[in-house]
This record gives C-alpha cells, sequence and structure tokens, in this order.
C-alpha cells in the first residue's frame, strides 16, 4: 500500500541519444518547462557529444566504416 502522504507519483525522464536521465525537481522547473531548457547540463553535454559524434561520421568516406 502506498503511503496515505503522498500527492502524486509521477516521474519525468530524458532521453537524447541513448542516454536516459531523471531530472530533479530543481532542473524540471529551472530547464525542462521553460524556453531556457537548453542550459540544461545533461541537455548541453548530450547534445555536443551527438553532434561531434555526426562531425566523425560525416568525414568518413562513403563505403568506410569507423
Amino acid at each position: 500500500m502506498k503511503c496515505p502522504y503522498l500527492n502524486r507519483w509521477i516521474v519525468a525522464t530524458c532521453k537524447i541519444d541513448d542516454r536516459t536521465y531523471v531530472p530533479s525537481l530543481f532542473q524540471l522547473n529551472e530547464y525542462c518547462k521553460t524556453k531556457v531548457h537548453k542550459r540544461c547540463p545533461f541537455f548541453i553535454k548530450n547534445v555536443s557529444k551527438m553532434n561531434r559524434k555526426k562531425e566523425t561520421n560525416s568525414q568518413i568516406p562513403a563505403g568506410e566504416y569507423a
């Protein structure tokens, strides 16, 4: 039986590429639910990794593999 004092049970997650993250309540209110979501440390770290990965893959000649 759940705690009678628990108001809601909601978990928010983010997923960038193959990385899943559970933001804190602070992060949800400060970044996720606002127009400044691109300031989120998880967003910054993983989008930059994805962009580097795409750049690396675009530099590989056709027919070759990384």
